[in-house]
């Protein structure tokens, strides 16, 4: 074992990863429909656990047999590995890109400036109930409880 740790002087620590989520995050905010920026928050996320307990492999089962961290495991294997055929990860349905999510009038025919047209986003489907979650409302309580956490 070499001892090598972290990646680089810039991500050391949970709270390095905690600000790299939240760059992450920001580019989320920033690019509703892309998939890039929430593929980084996701794996990010599913990987601050180990960053914060290495040690202490009950604490990372525990928190992970938990939502938002339970959704957020099979979000990022699914995305990392392709596929996420681990019969723990059942969360999930899909992960696609709405147009108009949470939008009450067609923007093809409504000004966005005075209707609530909504605006591209990546939605997921989870596969219990088939409600779908917004990317981004997802990624702000995750981010949210590692705030909290690391406080």
């Amino acid at each position: 074992m070499t001892g090598w740790q972290g990646f680089s002087e810039q991500l050391q620590r949970p709270e390095d990863l905690l600000r790299k989520m939240t760059g992450d995050y920001e580019r989320m905010r920033a690019a509703p429909s892309d998939a890039f920026p929430a593929f980084d928050f996701f794996v990010a996320a599913e990987h601050i656990v180990d960053w914060r307990w290495p040690d202490d492999g009950d604490k990372r089962r525990e928190v992970r047999s938990h939502d938002p961290a339970k959704t957020v495991s099979h979000l990022a294997s699914g995305a990392k590995h392709f596929r996420a055929t681990d019969p723990r990860h059942a969360s999930i349905r899909a992960v696609e890109s709405a147009e108009h999510f949470g939008a009450a009038f067609d923007p093809g025919v409504f000004d966005s400036n005075v209707f609530q047209t909504g605006r591209p986003a990546l939605v997921i489907t989870m596969a219990d109930d088939d409600h779908e979650v917004d990317a981004i409302e997802l990624a702000g309580l995750v981010l949210a409880y590692w705030q909290g956490e690391l406080a």
